[in-house]
């Protein structure tokens, strides 16, 4: 029997009705990307002057993913940057680096969870901060802020040779960890992408050597120096956010009193329990000072996730925690 072709049409219209009746659309094909416009001024403005930018690198990512990193000479109007063809998500993040004209990285603009739309252009006012380059004898170049009168790194150090190009050792077992004795490093979780992320996790005895961790011309922080940054914003109890990075994508919620307005921007890697195991990536970031207060104990900074404040506590020279560096005056 030859099928009703009128009637299976007939059927094929009133099975599309039913379900656009459902509330099930087309859906939109035309524009599926998204787009940012980034603006940034061509100068960094000083205590006494201003200093003009002839070259940025921009570098776009999504959640940890870099989906753009290249560098533009300034235009006629400035700096005005469209990235197109991004993926609609809530977790972009813009930075700029700033060269002046001897080619000297001295800015830094930035921006994060930023929302991408599909079909829609968002627009990103970034302002520039100064900021210096500095790097350890591995290579490794970290970004750093001046606060107050002193230049402090906004990274977390991850270096594995002391300053004399002895090696720094390198233990992921835990019962290792806890046998210690002299220097050592760590990855939260022995991750090399929570490494590139958060840095390394050292003990104070690496922290303490002679030969020195930090790059040339730079020292941990003594316990003193800690308290200088503090009070300068504003003391221990409001300090903690002005230190911490902004918004969740590393920092679990609340992230309480977050605005990085120091440029500090600590990330909380949490730390190595000095029996060998790990605790509070996402919830705490410790960091070690210089300062020692017995055989077994040296003085260490928190700042916590549902909090504005930085605590000051003694911790075990054999536990694993981040560290800062400050510029030598």
């Amino acid at each position: 029997m030859r099928p009703n072709v009128g009637l299976l049409a007939s059927l094929f219209m009133v099975f599309i009705v039913a379900l656009t009746g459902c509330g099930v659309s087309e859906p939109d094909v035309k524009n599926p990307k998204g787009s940012i416009t980034i603006h940034a001024p061509d100068t960094l403005s000083l205590e006494k002057a201003a200093e003009s930018i002839h070259r940025i690198q921009c570098i776009v990512q999504k959640g940890t993913n870099t989906v753009h990193d290249r560098e533009y000479v300034k235009g006629d109007s400035g700096f005005i940057i469209e990235i197109e063809d991004l993926d609609p998500s809530d977790d972009y993040s813009v930075l700029l680096l700033g060269q002046n004209s001897e080619s000297e990285t001295v800015a830094r603009g930035y921006e994060q969870d930023i929302e991408v739309t599909a079909g829609k252009n968002v627009q990103v006012y970034l302002s520039w901060i100064r900021i210096m380059i500095v790097a350890d004898i591995d290579g490794n170049v970290y970004q750093a802020v001046k606060i107050g009168n002193r230049w402090w790194m906004m990274e977390n150090l991850k270096v594995t040779r002391y300053r004399n190009g002895d090696p720094i050792e390198h233990i992921t077992d835990a019962p290792a960890w806890d046998r210690l004795t002299v220097g050592a490093f760590c990855m939260y979780d022995n991750s090399a992408d929570n490494g590139a992320v958060y840095g390394f996790l050292y003990n104070w005895y690496a922290v303490n050597d002679s030969r020195g961790i930090t790059p040339e011309g730079w020292h941990v922080p003594t316990d003193e120096e800690w308290q200088t940054l503090i009070d300068h914003l504003g003391g221990a109890s409001i300090a903690g956010g002005k230190m911490k990075e902004a918004g969740l994508s590393h920092w679990e919620n609340p992230n309480t009193g977050a605005d990085n307005e120091s440029g500090f921007l600590a990330l909380p890697g949490g730390y190595r329990y000095y029996e060998g195991d790990f605790h509070e990536k996402g919830y705490q970031a410790y960091f070690w000072s210089g300062t020692g207060i017995s055989l077994s104990l040296a003085w260490n900074r928190v700042l916590r996730y549902n909090s504005s404040a930085v605590d000051r506590v003694d911790r075990n020279r054999i536990g694993g925690f981040s560290v800062r560096c400050v510029r030598d005056e």
